[in-house]
């Protein structure tokens, strides 16, 4: 799968995270920011970020959560609300030191069932 092009601000954090082995990256959107700006998926170079606690992405319009989630194992954070993602890949459970998942707003997420899902947190 060819990943979609990201803003040069976002590549730009995504770089400093990793050089400064930063334990927070915020590339999160506002209401105003355009479709153009915002994320279909999460850039694959996050998850090389293994030193990661807090992940924010919300405001985007991410799809789906791919199973290296996984590998962000020290994560304690991870706001992906206001999105579009449709479910959650198993392997969220792996993230065992995750305090706090926010997922409000993502109105199509659905069960294995095929019922849409009531998200309140």
């Amino acid at each position: 799968m060819t990943q979609m092009p990201i803003s040069q601000e976002k590549q730009r954090k995504i770089e400093q995270a990793r050089n400064a082995n930063c334990t927070e990256l915020d590339l999160s959107n506002d209401f105003y920011t355009g479709d153009a700006d915002k994320l279909t998926e999460i850039p694959s170079e996050i998850f090389e970020l293994t030193h990661l606690q807090k992940l924010n992405l919300s405001g985007n319009k991410i799809n789906y959560l791919p199973s290296e989630i996984s590998k962000l194992e020290k994560l304690t954070h991870l706001d992906i609300s206001f999105n579009e993602l449709q479910n959650l890949p198993e392997e969220i459970g792996k993230l065992t030191k995750l305090l706090e998942l926010k997922l409000r707003v993502n109105e199509k997420m659905v069960g294995k069932d095929g019922n849409k899902l009531a998200i309140m947190i």
